[in-house]
């Protein structure tokens, strides 16, 4: 349905612009023109914002996909799925798998071995249990970054320390 803009409506508007009223037929025709570019832009900008979200979508699930598929590796794998850290995959972008890990400069090896294993929590740091216990972290470490690495999208390895996994066992980390 063409719908015309009231006379005095459209007066006042040009009235407001500083020009002269068009006749009424030109109205009916501005007044149509507009209204189906109006519904046009709309239909546009919707069908742009569905495909944005769609490729979003994609791209969000094509990433987690392979977060998903490494962390499968690394649970399916019988040392490092039985470790008493489980080493995961928690960000994959640009060919680098960021992966967690119970040390950082910053998180002594004796720490997450006295967290880990509260049986050592009173031990030296000679004691052959406690050595045991930081070679198989290093170990089991290693063996969990060359799965992940040997991928084929996989070009590098970085660690980001999981504070909370710490954090549920009750240990603070100072940054």
């Amino acid at each position: 349905m063409i719908t015309s803009i009231g006379s005095d409506a459209w007066h006042n508007l040009q009235e407001h612009v500083g020009e002269q009223p068009a006749p009424a037929s030109e109205k009916v025709l501005y007044s149509a023109y507009t209204h189906v570019m109006d519904k046009f832009a709309r239909r546009y900008a919707a069908a742009l914002g569905v495909i944005a979200v769609l490729l979003l979508g994609w791209w969000l699930l094509a990433r987690d996909s392979q977060v998903v598929a490494f962390n499968a590796l690394l649970t399916s794998d019988p040392v490092v799925g039985s470790y008493v850290y489980p080493f995961r995959v928690v960000e994959f972008d640009g060919g680098v798998a960021v992966m967690s890990s119970p040390r950082a400069a910053n998180v002594p090896v004796l720490q997450f071995v006295r967290t880990a294993h509260p049986e050592l929590r009173h031990r030296p740091v000679d004691d052959p249990a406690v050595m045991t216990a930081q070679e198989e972290l290093v170990s089991v470490q290693a063996r969990a970054a060359r799965i992940v690495r040997d991928q084929p999208d996989v070009a590098s390895v970085r660690w980001q320390l999981d504070e909370r996994w710490y954090a549920e066992r009750g240990v603070r980390i100072e940054r």
